[in-house]
Parts: structure tokens; sequence; C-alpha cells
């Protein structure tokens, strides 16, 4: 049985690892509200430990559906004066380009609710997409970088890491996918989607000390299978997480479907 902090990870229904992975586990929750608790409980976590060492770190943060519980609960209790985010330099996983969506989105869930160190995202905008990327990728402090958070796709992909033969280590220019489009459909519903954005890659992601994804909903739970499968499959992203340090797919019963049947999760 996995041994964990319940005071951080509080009541899971399910919990797990992945054998062979490096350091892969698993927890399940009942619901998405529930497992947000867990992932702000390890967010208000870090940026306390920052305060208290009067050390800044660098937290890797997504946009979407899945955050949005988290990033609540995070801004409630800064407002009610229990977290301090000001040694935190937050930093977005991506940005589709030709827009401001993803910092919108942000700034509105997020960081103009807290105090914070710095905040920093890709200019969807830029003239050149490419020194875009290298000037974001210089912009992260990946010697403090304590936090990557992030969801995952229908397929599989990270950020917007699609499948492919092969995956970029670096911040870059990715084609989005037709499924990415399709998934993604509520954030153009003028159907004028853009084919590119600008996103980390899986090098950077596996500089964070900790890596903590999110899995909601039965349409997640092929990406689940995928990434507990036992190979490192370019073409399901997800699957790298099994080569992470310090790695938790967080998910609700629904996504885990498949791991609750097969028993690689045990009830708590």
């Amino acid at each position: 049985m996995l041994e964990f902090n319940k005071d951080i990870y509080g009541k899971p229904t399910y919990v797990g690892t992945v054998p062979g992975s490096v350091g892969m586990k698993l927890y399940v929750y009942r619901t998405k509200e529930e497992a947000s608790i867990a992932g702000s409980n390890i967010i208000i976590g870090l940026a306390k430990k920052a305060h208290e060492n009067q050390k800044p770190i660098t937290m890797i943060i997504p946009t979407g559906n899945s955050p949005i519980p988290t990033y609540r609960i995070c801004s409630d209790e800064y407002n009610f004066g229990n977290v301090s985010f000001q040694y935190v330099n937050f930093r977005n996983m991506d940005e589709y380009e030709g827009c401001t969506k993803y910092q919108d989105f942000t700034k509105h869930h997020i960081i103009d609710a807290i105090d914070k160190n710095s905040y920093d995202i890709f200019n969807g905008k830029a003239e050149d997409p490419e020194a875009e990327c290298e000037r974001y990728e210089n912009n992260i402090d990946t010697e403090n970088l304590e936090l990557l958070f992030g969801g995952t796709g229908e397929e599989g992909h990270l950020a917007f890491n699609e499948a492919a033969p092969s995956l970029q280590t670096k911040c870059h220019r990715e084609t989005l996918s037709d499924n990415t489009k399709s998934a993604n459909a509520f954030d153009y519903p003028d159907g004028n989607f853009p084919d590119h954005a600008l996103t980390i890659g899986l090098g950077l992601m596996f500089k964070a000390k900790k890596a903590m994804i999110y899995a909601f909903g039965p349409k997640k739970a092929t990406a689940v299978e995928k990434a507990v499968s036992g190979y490192i499959d370019p073409q399901a992203p997800i699957s790298f997480m099994q080569l992470m340090q310090d790695a938790d797919l967080i998910m609700d019963e629904a996504a885990a479907a498949p791991l609750i049947k097969s028993g690689m999760v045990k009830p708590v």
C-alpha cells in the first residue's frame, strides 16, 4: 500500500504506484472537487515553505477547466490570510498563437486574485515565435522549479506536446492536431481555431522537482491507461510521467475506472 501524507492528500478512495516507474504515484478521488483539494494543498504547501525560507520558487501552471477549482481554493486561502504567494514565480505551460486567450484566463482565475513574485506567459502575438520560445525558456528558473502542474488531453498530450514520432525538449511552436482542436473547441466557438500554439517541452518538464497532473472525467480514461502502460511512447506524451522522479497522477474515479477495474490502484 502506498504511504502518503493525509494532511496533504486528504481522503483518496484509491491509491497506487506504477510498476517499473521512477517515481510515479496514483491518487484517485470520488470527484474532481475532492481531488482539487489535494492539488491545492500541494501548491499552498510549497508556497508556505518558500515564504518561510524567503526564497523564490517557480511553478508552471495550466489552463482549462480542470484547474479552476484548485485556483479558486488557492485564491480563497490567500484572501482568508492563510497563505502568501509572494515568493512564487508563476509560469504558464502554453499559449495559442495569435492571441492572449490563456493569459486572460490565468489572470482571471488566479494571478490577479493573489500576490506573487512574478508572472510570465508566452506572448502569443509575438512576431517571431521561435525567438519568443527562446525568451520564455530563459525566463524560467529551472534551479528552483518546484512544481509542474498540468492536465492531460484525451489522447495523452502534456501541455501542447502532441503525439508525434519524436518530442521536443525545449519551448517550441507546435502544430495542433484535429483531436486537440475538437477537444478544445469551447475556446473558439466561432470555429476559427489557430493552427499553432507555443508550449514548453518535455525537457523543461523533467527539470521540475515535482509533477502533478490532473485527469478528470471518463474521456480521460484512455490517457490514464497510456500513462501507466509500462511503455514510454511519444505518441502518448503522458507516458513520460513514468520517468519523472516525483510525479503524482491525480484522478477522479471516472478517469481512473480502468485502473480500479484492473486493481492497479487499491482502495484506501
